[in-house]
């Protein structure tokens, strides 16, 4: 995310008595420079009761108020015209209690595990990567992560931040317990026993419930895993993939590179932990940028090379790869023959939180969407959504001062265990995920026609499988969409507690309206 300071808005939180530093100055854009709002006023407490002290003021004075982390959501979820506070200051470590009390437990080190699992609280400021490295530092790590390690910790899980895994949850399913900052500035703490109601919720919260300022996770063993990125034909890995790989494979996922028959499986196996490490990363931040999604090891810019990404445009024209099928919806039918590689594989062995997600920047600006459908339904999905790449002409760049940068385009698929959170994108579901990603360059991303055209596409494809959004990113849902594709009780469930934690609606905005419905009445 970034500032730009050239903007003057209105004074500050008059009566507050808390000292955290604050801005009053401050037009705010995400992290790939899309999404912008103008803030009342930006805050950086420093502490749980300076949180407090804010949220209650600006709640009274009749303001909205969010939360922002690393400004890593494609989606609106994060912006707003009132308070916008940044817990970066929050981000300490607090306590490892073992889970089994009745076993010796012994902490580990990065090159040792702990003896068994533990319950790590946290402040609900410290980004991914950093919790990784302490973990890691106890001989502990998260079960599964996304593939970006930017994030809060508290940004990541209420939004249902995922990797993948057949038996794998979301980021959310590792939490243990929260403590949340209500608009009235009480704290309320929350856990499989102490308040199960808001437990079961807020851990996708989506920031309309309070100010998230720690988060307990369950942390297991530290783990190694070994990463590899196997090439194939598309039109030979996509009649196989599913559901023979997705049998074989726990942690398997896929992508390609649209209007080409180039494809990619990435495994990620577990080995024994005397496995000599083969560093994923080379020990270079700039080799992680030439995986900007961290589920591709291969170089797949035609003219890259680690000092100097240059992304270079798809092809001119279509090459089909599956032509469009009738199918009958929910149902795949089962795969073909195990392909044969087109090139060798690339693989390395690393402590398990640097095989799942790289730790730096993205160097590369890119949009991304997701749709979530039932398992079984996700790979007739996806030949769907190929056929209309394959058909559809490139929209052409509009002309303009904005000077957008040439493109590249990236679809994959990712796989997550179902959950019972309320609005988990997985509640009650084994679910199929399939990306699309524009991708820009370092100092502009690609224009956002070209990736509404495909995504838009790819939205209402997925509508007719019960489709849902990831909510940190792009989407086009509306209220009434929710209520179509989410459990009523669920949906019920989420309202009721949102309406009895801030009745006054100090922690919805406009993107949040939009999407939850009967909201409307109570928005500032």
């Amino acid at each position: 995310m970034r500032w730009d300071l050239g903007r003057t808005l209105a004074a500050g939180l008059a009566g507050t008595t808390a000292k955290a530093p604050q801005s009053a100055a401050a037009e705010w854009f995400n992290w790939n420079t899309l999404q912008h709002c103008e803030p009342w006023t930006f805050s950086r407490p420093t502490t749980e009761a300076q949180v407090a002290d804010l949220v209650r003021a600006a709640s009274a004075a009749g303001h909205r108020i969010k939360t922002v982390g690393a400004g890593h959501s494609f989606s609106g979820i994060t912006l707003t015209d009132g308070l916008m506070l940044q817990l970066d200051a929050l981000d300490a470590p607090l306590s490892v209690t073992p889970l089994d009390p009745s076993a010796p437990w012994t902490p580990g080190s990065p090159s040792k595990p702990a003896s068994g699992s533990a319950a790590v609280e946290v402040q609900a400021g410290m980004r991914v990567h950093v919790l990784n490295s302490f973990l890691a530092s106890k001989g502990l790590a998260l079960e599964n992560t996304g593939a970006i390690a930017l994030q809060s910790v508290a940004g990541a899980t209420s939004t249902s931040t995922h990797g993948t895994g057949r038996n794998l949850g979301s980021m959310a399913t590792s939490i243990l317990g929260l403590r949340l900052v209500l608009a009235n500035g009480t704290v309320l703490d929350a856990s499989a026993s102490l308040n199960p109601g808001v437990f079961r919720v807020a851990r996708v919260g989506l920031g309309a419930l309070g100010v998230i300022v720690r988060v307990t996770v369950r942390a297991v063993p530290l783990f190694k895993l070994r990463r590899t990125a196997t090439p194939y034909s598309l039109k030979e890995l996509l009649p196989w993939v599913w559901p023979q790989a997705f049998n074989r494979w726990e942690r398997m996922q896929w992508y390609f590179t649209p209007r080409t028959d180039s494809a990619t499986l990435l495994l990620r196996e577990a080995v024994p932990f005397d496995t000599p490490i083969v560093d994923c990363w080379n020990g270079s931040a700039k080799l992680a940028w030439r995986d900007p999604f961290a589920d591709q090891v291969a170089d797949w810019h035609s003219n890259a090379n680690a000092s100097d990404v240059q992304v270079v445009s798809g092809p001119e024209g279509p090459t089909p790869v599956v032509p469009q099928a009738s199918r009958r919806r929910g149902v795949t039918q089962a795969g073909g023959a195990e392909p044969v590689p087109t090139g060798p594989s690339v693989e390395c062995v690393d402590l398990s939180y640097r095989a799942l997600a790289h730790q730096t920047d993205d160097y590369d600006l890119y949009e991304e969407m997701e749709v979530f459908v039932d398992a079984n339904a996700s790979q007739a999905l996806m030949e769907e959504f190929i056929a209309f790449q394959n058909s559809t002409p490139l929209p052409p760049q509009p002309a303009g001062s904005q000077p957008w940068a040439k493109y590249a385009l990236f679809t994959g698929m990712r796989y997550v265990a179902k959950d019972d959170i309320a609005l988990s994108m997985m509640n009650g579901r084994d679910t199929g995920v399939i990306s699309f990603i524009t991708l820009g360059n370092h100092t502009h991303p690609a224009d956002p026609s070209t990736f509404a055209h495909f995504a838009e596409q790819l939205e209402r494809l997925g509508n007719a499988d019960g489709g849902r959004w990831h909510w940190g990113k792009m989407n086009w849902a509306t209220a009434a969409d929710t209520a179509r594709v989410y459990p009523a009780s669920s949906v019920s469930q989420f309202l009721e507690l949102r309406a009895q934690l801030d009745p006054s609606g100090a922690f919805l905005d406009d993107y949040l309206v939009q999407r939850l419905p009967n909201t409307g009445s109570v928005a500032r």
